[in-house]
């Protein structure tokens, strides 16, 4: 990972042994192959993803993402209002290689 991504924080595994993990302050979640290539990047809304959960709690299932505040400057708060919040994204957005754009994330994002 380059130096400025982010650090690596919180970690779950999926359903075909990939390791996913949040980039705190790197404003996105990345997973990497069995083999340990970096194959997905997916952006967030939150500059400080901290951790994961894989779960079907109802209808699809959903990767859960923990979030933090409290030592975000304010200028990355008013950036990302949903910092500190319980983020819900659906396995249908994460599932493709394709990297996906912070919009379109936040589109389909469901928030705790």
């Amino acid at each position: 990972m380059p130096r400025d991504a982010g650090r690596l924080c919180g970690l779950a595994f999926d359903n075909n042994g990939g390791l996913w993990t949040a980039l705190q302050d790197g404003w996105s979640a990345v997973r990497f192959s069995v083999e340990g290539n970096l194959d997905r990047v997916v952006s967030l809304p939150v500059a400080a993803p901290t951790g994961f959960a894989f779960a079907r709690l109802s209808g699809e299932p959903a990767l859960y993402i923990t979030t933090d505040r409290h030592l975000q400057p304010i200028e990355s708060l008013s950036k990302a209002p949903w910092s500190g919040h319980l983020l819900k994204v659906p396995i249908s957005l994460v599932i493709h290689k394709a990297s996906h754009d912070t919009d379109e994330v936040a589109r389909r994002l469901m928030i705790g």
